[in-house]
């Protein structure tokens, strides 16, 4: 329901930052219910959302935050797969 209204507020303000900052919240919280590789193809939608809400309103602090908080993931991620593999290979 929350992810469809942001999707709707979207639409109807493609140039209001809110309701891509809320989009990609909502994205992000959609997200913690489907499987790993579904969550790694809607990544960059969430991405995507954080960066339009960041580039309409740069002074926003939510908005840079939520950005930054996605890089952090991806980061902390990756270095958790590079770990495993490394004791994979051992």
């Amino acid at each position: 329901e929350g992810l469809e209204a942001a999707r709707r507020a979207t639409r109807l303000g493609p140039d209001c930052f809110k309701s891509h900052l809320w989009l990609g919240i909502m994205l992000g919280q959609a997200s913690d219910y489907v499987g790993i590789m579904e969550k790694l193809r809607g990544a960059f939608g969430i991405r995507d959302s954080f960066r339009r809400a960041a580039e309409l309103e740069p002074a926003d602090a939510e908005s840079v935050h939520c950005l930054g908080q996605w890089y952090y993931s991806i980061a902390e991620m990756g270095a958790a797969l590079g770990s495993r593999a490394r004791g994979w290979q051992a």
